[in-house]
């Protein structure tokens, strides 16, 4: 499985969005990790720890979110702005 999910892996996103409130602006994010299935599911993993890159298990009525950590930049790669 990590030889397929090595397909998928990257190291940045890149993204365009606005936060004017003149205009309303919303920006919303949807990661997908199409095989974390097999490093986090019990089904798959037993009763250990997920294994990396995650670091959550599925829990019951809760899922398993995995807290993404970023830096924006702006047009001239300032990350100074906000």
């Amino acid at each position: 499985m990590d030889a397929v999910s090595a397909l998928f892996m990257q190291q940045s996103i890149i993204n365009d969005y606005v936060i004017e409130n003149i205009v309303g602006a919303q920006t919303g994010w949807i990661n997908t990790y199409p095989t974390k299935q097999f490093y986090m599911d019990p089904k798959y993993i037993g009763e250990q720890p997920a294994v990396a890159p995650f670091n959550t298990t599925v829990a019951p009525n809760v899922g398993a979110c995995e807290h993404l950590y970023f830096t924006s930049y702006n047009r001239e790669q300032d990350n100074n702005f906000f």
